[in-house]
């Protein structure tokens, strides 16, 4: 039906054209086609790259591949897999310790999305780092009482590494968090939601022990 009444309305057009002088037949067509052109130029720019976009108008958490991606789902598989470490974490210096402090957001937000702990573990002596080991048991107990965590997803905005005299390093962050749910084993809200945080900045110390390395300690900023 649409192609009949197109068909119908451009032999319209033409039996009006055919009666106009020859030299105005000449500026309409040019014109017509300039219309054309335009709207060709309007539709590819600013329309097509919308219709086709995966983006949805929002970011994706940054991988520490340099990627964006979401970390740990990998669409061919139906087991969500955690992030692979870059080879850029495992060197010794400073750009190795930023690169390892943006794959342990990497694993958080797959822990956060699978309920997996085992990576977060890899991070960290449970000896050395306290907090890291409040943080996995925190985890571990809302799994416990069959709960899951929705959103919280962290967003790398800048890293940057020195090392100290003492030969560790010290990594100062600042990330972005979205809010935060935590849903019941029936799919309701418990407790209040957890605001989404911006700019926030924190700082990790790190050690190089036996060829990888470990988180000491971390701290948020003042």
């Amino acid at each position: 039906m649409v192609v009949v009444v197109g068909v119908f309305r451009l032999l319209c057009w033409v039996m009006w054209l055919d009666r106009l002088p020859t030299r105005w037949q000449s500026v309409v067509v040019v014109s017509g086609l300039a219309v054309l052109v335009v709207a060709v130029w309007f539709f590819v720019v600013h329309v097509a790259p919308g219709l086709f976009s995966d983006e949805g108008g929002g970011g994706r958490p940054f991988s520490a591949s340099g990627e964006s991606s979401e970390p740990g789902m990998a669409r061919s598989s139906a087991k969500p897999t955690p992030p692979p470490l870059p080879p850029a974490a495992r060197e010794q210096t400073e750009a190795g310790a930023e690169t390892f402090v943006r794959y342990h957001f990497d694993i958080e937000n797959y822990v956060q999305h699978t309920n997996d702990v085992a990576p977060a573990k890899e991070l960290f002596d449970p000896k050395v780092c306290k907090g890291c080991q409040v943080v996995v048991d925190n985890h571990e107990m809302t799994i416990k009482k069959g709960r899951q965590l929705q959103g919280g997803t962290y967003y790398v905005r800048s890293v940057e590494a020195k090392k100290t005299s003492s030969g560790d390093y010290l990594v100062s962050v600042v990330i972005d968090r979205d809010a935060t749910k935590v849903i019941d084993s029936e799919g309701k809200q418990v407790g209040a939601e957890i605001p989404a945080d911006f700019h926030e900045r924190g700082y990790f110390y790190l050690k190089y022990v036996e060829g990888k390395w470990s988180i000491l300690d971390f701290a948020a900023a003042a």
